[in-house]
């Protein structure tokens, strides 16, 4: 079996009812002054907004939970083919696997790893 880790990408343009009123302040600090850096989709408008104060980068509106469990419910399904897909379920396994990959140059030294789900 040949295993790939993007292989189940897939993506939605969400309604109205599907998503969040628009939210004003940046969700990591709080600020309400962000810039625009991109338009995600036109109608309903969604937009990737930047934080002048922390520089984080979110959405205007965020999807319903019950647009998310209905995206994420078949997100990962097989397909028909001998491909296979996966994710990491066992986090010390992957930690593991990327320590031995990384190899820090000093036992003491700090790696650290931001994961925010933005897929391949």
């Amino acid at each position: 079996m040949k295993l790939g880790s993007s292989q189940y990408h897939a993506s939605l343009v969400l309604g109205e009812s599907s998503l969040l009123p628009a939210h004003g302040a940046c969700p990591w600090c709080g600020a309400t002054q962000r810039s625009r850096v991109a338009t995600v989709q036109t109608e309903p408008e969604v937009t990737l907004l930047r934080c002048s104060s922390c520089h984080a980068a979110s959405v205007s509106r965020m999807p319903t939970p019950a647009s998310l469990d209905s995206f994420y419910s078949t997100y990962y399904q097989a397909e028909k083919t001998d491909t296979g897909k996966f994710t990491f379920g066992d986090a010390s396994r992957m930690a593991a696997h990327l320590a031995r990959w990384l190899q820090p140059a000093s036992p003491d030294a700090t790696v650290r790893i931001l994961d925010f789900g933005g897929g391949d």
